[in-house]
């Protein structure tokens, strides 16, 4: 496996883990820490925005980063706890958003394994 792509896994390995991380958090009384783990998934989602992907994979980069942040608004809507509907309505976007994600991932890990 070549430097760009090893470097390119890494990424989407590290915002994958910010991400359980995040959701992990949800729902604790620990928000210190919650806080953190978003300042970290920002970062990691911008970081994964500037990424060069490999050119065999570039159209489902583009649509991980954008599903990325429909996901990030869902979970920042969830945890500003606001009104029930608006709660539920966050936390079935971010579910569905978590099932595209895996698609789009596991996508990108096929196309990759064969270069």
């Amino acid at each position: 496996m070549n430097r760009e792509i090893r470097n390119y896994a890494y990424g989407l390995s590290a915002t994958g883990e910010l991400m359980i991380e995040i959701s992990n958090m949800q729902g604790e009384d620990n928000e210190g820490n919650l806080k953190e783990a978003i300042e970290k998934f920002k970062y990691a989602q911008t970081s994964l925005s500037v990424i060069d992907p490999p050119n065999s994979v570039m159209e489902e980069h583009k649509q991980l980063v954008q599903t990325l942040g429909e996901w990030f608004s869902a979970t920042e809507t969830l945890n500003k706890k606001k009104n029930e509907e608006e709660f539920k309505r966050s936390s079935e976007i971010q579910k569905q958003k978590e099932k595209e994600i895996s698609k789009i991932t596991t996508e990108i890990g096929d196309k990759l394994v064969k270069v």
